[in-house]
């Protein structure tokens, strides 16, 4: 996906979540609710107006994210290579941000929502929409698992890249299952925590292996 097409779908994503929250405005209660528990059941509420504006204001945030960082990328570490996936990945999480925004709102009016299996799905399809394009990354300071050994070496990059691909997207298909079958915390908190520390260890691991430490490559 070139610049221009993301720039255009990412802009229009985030005026029909604006028109989501003109929608419901009056519709959602003054104060709102706007966290539920493992079980489905209210345990936060915001006042209206932050409820309805703030996923909107995330999205324009991160669409103002596509032209900025490809401007200000050091030479080095150019998203150049990496533009389409870059791209692609942020018009697809403020396209998860938008199905999550509207799923909100409708719990909040007190729809027949079951938020406790929406969510999870919803984090899990976005995982496994990243991991797609993981492989297709090149290095860069802005997306991917930017650690100091990936940084380092191209070979710890991309190996390292491949399998956080794969971790993703695995996750990615747990969570979604998570929520299906009954959303669990715990686990859900464990899947998280094993698609982000996976590919670290991995690239520490790696890196060792390839490069080694110290003077002595020790």
């Amino acid at each position: 996906m070139n610049r221009r097409q993301a720039f255009i779908i990412g802009l229009c994503l985030v005026i029909i979540a604006a028109g989501v929250s003109a929608f419901f405005y009056g519709r959602v209660p003054p104060i709102m609710p706007s966290h539920w528990d493992a079980a489905g059941r209210v345990n936060g509420y915001t006042p209206r107006f932050w409820g309805v504006a703030m996923m909107p204001l995330v999205m324009a945030f991160t669409w103002c994210l596509l032209p900025i960082l490809p401007r200000i990328s050091p030479k080095q570490f150019s998203l150049g290579e990496s533009i389409g996936a870059f791209n692609l990945v942020v018009v697809g999480i403020l396209a998860i941000f938008l199905a999550l925004h509207i799923v909100i709102l409708q719990a909040a009016i007190g729809a027949a929502i079951r938020i406790q299996t929406i969510v999870p799905a919803l984090v899990g399809v976005l995982l496994v929409f990243i991991g797609n394009y993981m492989s297709k990354l090149r290095k860069n300071f802005f997306i991917g698992v930017r650690t100091p050994w990936t940084l380092a070496s191209d070979e710890v990059w991309s190996r390292t890249h491949r399998l956080a691909g794969w971790t993703f997207a695995l996750g990615g298909l747990a969570l979604i299952v998570d929520g299906i079958l009954g959303f669990n915390q715990l686990i859900f908190i464990g899947i998280i925590a094993i698609v982000a520390v996976v590919p670290i260890v991995y690239s520490f691991v790696l890196y060792k292996k390839i490069e080694g430490f110290g003077p002595n490559g020790s």
